[in-house]
Order: C-alpha cells, then sequence, then structure tokens
C-alpha cells in the first residue's frame, strides 16, 4: 500500500521490508537508502526498536513513521526520540509530500555539511600558510588574521581583529588602503598593488593589496 502510494506519487521505488533487527541490520548495511518507512507495531520488531537500529548506524536519512495505532503524542514522542516525520494510515494521501520534505531536508543538511567541510578546509590551509592573509570589511576592519600575518606584522589575531586595518598603514601613505576599499564597494575590479605596510615596531616593508 505504501509503496503504491508513492509510485502513484510520482516516485521510482525499490523497497525492502523487513521485519526483524537482523534483517534491518543486513538491509541497511547492503545498500544505500535514500530513507526508512517504518510501521509502528510489528510483532516482535516494533517502530521504537527500528528507530533505536537506525540511529546506532548514524544515518543522515529521513526516518518516517507510518502507523494506524499510534496515536498523535506518540508519534510525536518518536519525533523527538529521532524520527523525522509521521503519517497516520487513515491520512496516508500525506505520505508523498511527508517523503518529499523529508528526502528535500536530508538534501540541505548534506549540501550545508559539504559547505561546511569545504569552508574548515580552505580555513585551515590559509590559516596554516606561511604568507600573511588579511580580511577586512568595506570600512577596513579586520575580520580574519592568519599565523603569516602574526609572523609579518607582529600584531596576533586577538590584538588586531576587529580592529582598523589603518594600523598597518604607513602615516605617509594613508590613502592606499581606504582608496583600494572604495573601488571594491563600488564594484570595480582591484588588481594586485604594490604599497607599503607597517609592522608592530614601526619599521614598513613593501607589500601589495589583492582583492
Amino acid at each position: 500500500m505504501i509503496v503504491r502510494e508513492l509510485s502513484d506519487g510520482g516516485f521510482e521505488v525499490t523497497s525492502e521490508r523487513v521485519v526483524s533487527a537482523t534483517a534491518m541490520q543486513a538491509a541497511l548495511e547492503a545498500h544505500p537508502w535514500d530513507l526508512v518507512i517504518s510501521d509502528y507495531t510489528i510483532p516482535g520488531f516494533g517502530g521504537a526498536a527500528a528507530l533505536a537500529l537506525y540511529r546506532q548506524k548514524d544515518l543522515d536519512i529521513p526516518f518516517i513513521i507510518v502507523s494506524g495505532v499510534v496515536g498523535e503524542a506518540l508519534a510525536v514522542e518518536m519525533v523527538k526520540s529521532g524520527a523525522h516525520n509521521y503519517v497516520m494510515k487513515d491520512q496516508l494521501s500525506r505520505l508523498v509530500s511527508a517523503v518529499r520534505q523529508e528526502l528535500r531536508a536530508a538534501q540541505e543538511r548534506r549540501v550545508r555539511k559539504q559547505s561546511e567541510a569545504t569552508a574548515a578546509y580552505i580555513s585551515s590551509m590559509v590559516e596554516s600558510c606561511d604568507y600573511a592573509i588579511i580580511g577586512t570589511t568595506l570600512d577596513g576592519t579586520v575580520v580574519s588574521w592568519n599565523t603569516g600575518a602574526d609572523h609579518l606584522f607582529g600584531y596576533t589575531a586577538a590584538e588586531i581583529v576587529g580592529h582598523s586595518g589603518a594600523v598597518l598603514v604607513p602615516a605617509y601613505r594613508p590613502e592606499d588602503l581606504s582608496e583600494i576599499l572604495q573601488r571594491i564597494a563600488g564594484g570595480g575590479p582591484v588588481e594586485s598593488c604594490e604599497t607599503a605596510l607597517r609592522r608592530t615596531t614601526g619599521a614598513c616593508f613593501a607589500g601589495c593589496f589583492c582583492d
């Protein structure tokens, strides 16, 4: 009945029916499933046990309860315990929309995790780079500062982040930073340009700004 409902709703369904913890374990290990749909009351193996096994696997796929006996309050408790959604058998027409919703949410979670992993990887590369890499807002406030910048300028991230990057610009070239930030704010291209920069000691050295 569930497979027919999903097929009628436009899904191409490949399914495996399990009625024991052993069978569910084997099924989860054998295939990369898109979701789990579980009844609540199965002789010898109920929805709570299936949910517990699912959680042990640490899967990030939807787990949806479909039952005709579980009440609304108990279904909500199952969701609090880790299920993603529930559908009553007398409202099975909700199943297709519930599955679409949870599959979309699972995809969004995967994309977000991948983006976070990529950002963390790039951040680690920037942090460990020997070159000074500094990020500022359009008003010149320093928002990121790597170890290369520590070594080059003599400031630590704790000392400089949140403060104006103008402290890095010699007094005799105050316009360099402001001009570049204005150009970026206006949407114009900014090519690498040579300038002078200042260490904590006051000593100046040749450097460059890059967009």
